[in-house]
């Protein structure tokens, strides 16, 4: 199973990775919702794991435009937010 991975942040695309590596064939990632729309058509990934806050183009965008390139796409969006102690 192709698997895309989208966050800004590498060292959060290295801990997806992790997790996910045993479930796909194949991961690739982008750092940013731009980079994601330009390599969905031609990877095709099964599952698109992506951030929502990041340059260029956020998650939500993202999605919308991969989501209108393949009415199937299967988007999990996801974020961090930092907590103060």
């Amino acid at each position: 199973m192709k698997l895309l991975i989208v966050d800004d942040h590498a060292p959060t695309r290295a801990l997806i990775r992790e997790f996910v590596q045993p479930l796909s064939t194949e991961i690739r990632e982008c750092s940013n919702g731009a980079e994601a729309v330009a390599l969905y058509p031609s990877f095709q990934p099964r599952f698109v794991i992506m951030d929502l806050m990041m340059p260029e183009l956020n998650g939500f965008a993202a999605a919308e435009r991969i989501c209108a390139l393949d009415a199937s796409a299967a988007v999990i969006l996801i974020s961090h937010a930092g907590s103060a102690v």
